[in-house]
């Protein structure tokens, strides 16, 4: 009888990755720094998208685990800091979520194409803020991407947001240079606070009065259109995460989940785009009704 791999999976040796062909597509990139982090960033999508065939997952976490190990003595700084990485995947068998929290720091130093910061402005900010602020209260529930965080600091600045709340992994402007350089100084001008818990923030602006949205596709969410539907007397949203969304402990702590229609195939969009259609639409019904 053939043993069933995908219960218990062979890890290949080192000699056998020596000869994968992923291995050597890393070798003829490992001395470019923006080439190596992009090939990181690319092995690490491929596992994602291969989580649950266990025996591809094991085969792919041991390439990747080689490739860190041989980062040690890279001439790059930042890459040769990568290599510490490859000790904590010993567990073969870790959550996904947990796998890419692990990840989030190659992410973070790899970037492509034009970015904001490189991007030639016509015209000048506003000297202090256009119009006050409205009393609406962000809070990102444990965002992946610092891309995505910095792209909300400015569409939040723009729209007039009192606070923002950065819970668990969410990347920080004092931790990440991308976030500094996709805000283009947002992160000055509003106000904000980190929290290694989101539900601590949900349950501390409930017990000031705030009431709860989640910006979420779920059944039963009511659309964000609907009139009337933001209390003019102010609110707190929540933006989850990109891949698991927002946690279902944290959802019944909720008043009101909303969501955006599609009528796509995709049934859902990116999070820095959700929250500029729903942060408009807050201040539409808000001040323009």
């Amino acid at each position: 009888m053939e043993a069933d791999l995908t219960v218990n999976p062979p890890v290949p040796s080192d000699t056998e990755i020596e000869a994968m062909a992923e291995y050597v597509e890393f070798l003829k990139v490992k001395k470019n720094q923006v080439a190596v982090l992009g090939n990181l960033v690319q092995q690490t999508q491929v596992i994602e998208a291969n989580w649950e065939n266990k025996a591809e997952r094991y085969r792919l976490i041991a390439l990747l685990r080689f490739c860190l190990r041989g980062l040690s003595d890279h001439k790059s700084a930042p890459v040769r800091e990568l290599s510490w990485l490859e000790p904590k995947m010993k567990n073969f068998d870790m959550d996904l979520k947990k796998f890419l929290i692990l990840f989030l720091p190659i992410e973070r130093k790899y970037s492509r194409g034009l970015r904001d910061d490189q991007i030639v402005i016509t015209t000048q900010d506003h000297f202090k803020p256009a119009v006050e602020k409205i009393p609406l209260f962000l809070i990102l529930d444990n965002l992946r991407s610092s891309f995505n965080v910095g792209s909300i600091f400015r569409t939040a600045d723009c729209i007039g947001v009192s606070h923002m709340y950065l819970c668990g992994y969410t990347a920080t402007p004092d931790q990440s240079d991308s976030i500094k350089k996709t805000t283009m100084g947002a992160e000055k001008v509003i106000p904000w606070s980190t929290h290694e818990e989101t539900i601590d923030v949900v349950r501390k602006l409930k017990a000031d009065g705030i009431p709860i949205f989640a910006l979420e596709t779920v059944e039963d969410s009511k659309v964000i259109f609907t009139p009337g539907i933001f209390p003019p007397s102010g609110c707190a949203l929540i933006l989850g995460n990109e891949r698991f969304g927002i946690e279902a402990n944290i959802l019944k702590e909720c008043d009101t989940v909303v969501s955006i229609p599609c009528n796509g195939v995709k049934n859902s969009l990116n999070v820095g785009v959700a929250f500029g259609i729903c942060g408009y639409e807050v201040l539409r019904q808000w001040r323009f009704q």
